[in-house]
């Protein structure tokens, strides 16, 4: 019960990680570019490339999702998922650990990760993994013992035909995202957008922000950073005859809270 159960939660997961890439290919093609480019991995050469790589990273996970789903080959299938894992989590430790990759893209527009939750996603769902290979390991020696079985060959077929029929409707799916607007659309500027509302969203969450002054003491020559509120209330940064004065072309604004940001 436990195993089975385990089994189809990471099965799900993967299908509607693939699910959701599948259905913007192109999205997704450009968060391949952003692995690719000079400041991560500095692989321009793969960037023309990034479309059919994509294409390949979606079908893989959305077949093996789909083949742990219904139990077939499933110590082959079990195994490339773990391996996918580990790549995967190499990835996006690096893009956290180094802050290059904002957002993997795990599950496109639909649901955003940072870097860190994306690593942890995948840590869990290779411990996951790990556990179901371990759980499914005496049915992996059944099969070696009992090589064939004519119900166990039907029902081989039949998942056959139901991984096909799955793996056409996925490349229907996302040959309409390329050819044309994603079948279900994600991305937060997507066609039928309200453009006042996100407009008033910002106006109603804004980001602050505060100016800091660089002050040079001219009589010690010291220098200190104040925000703006701190120069107001202590008069001696700015009273008649005070020796502090602001330098010139030295002062930042510092983001004190982000507030809504759009991506539009």
């Amino acid at each position: 019960m436990l195993k089975g159960l385990l089994r189809f939660v990471i099965a799900i997961i993967f299908i509607l990680s693939g699910f959701v890439k599948a259905v913007d290919l192109v999205g997704f093609s450009f968060k391949m570019e952003e692995y690719f480019s000079p400041t991560v991995f500095d692989m321009p050469f793969f960037e023309k490339f990034a479309l059919p790589l994509s294409v390949f990273v979606v079908v893989l996970e959305l077949l093996l999702g789909f083949m742990l789903l219904i139990k077939l080959k499933l110590k082959f299938t079990l195994s490339v998922l773990i391996a996918l894992c580990i790549f995967f989590g190499f990835l996006t430790f690096y893009s956290a650990y180094y802050n290059v990759v904002t957002d993997c893209g795990c599950f496109g527009d639909a649901i955003k990760f940072t870097p860190w939750q994306s690593f942890i996603k995948d840590v869990v769902l290779l411990v996951g993994l790990i556990i179901v290979f371990i759980l499914y390991r005496k049915d992996f020696k059944k099969k070696d013992a009992y090589s064939y079985s004519p119900k166990k060959e039907t029902g081989n077929k039949f998942k056959y035909i139901l991984l096909a029929i799955f793996t056409v409707a996925m490349i229907m799916i996302g040959t309409h995202g390329i050819v044309h607007e994603p079948l279900i659309d994600f991305r937060d500027y997507k066609i039928g957008t309200d453009l006042k509302a996100e407009k008033a969203k910002i106006s109603k969450n804004p980001s602050e922000y505060k100016t800091f002054y660089s002050l040079k003491n001219t009589k010690t020559g010291e220098t200190v950073k104040v925000n703006q509120d701190d120069y107001i209330k202590e008069t001696k940064y700015w009273a008649e005859g005070s020796p502090w004065k602001i330098e010139e072309g030295k002062n930042e604004s510092v983001l004190i809270r982000e507030g809504y940001k759009s991506e539009i």
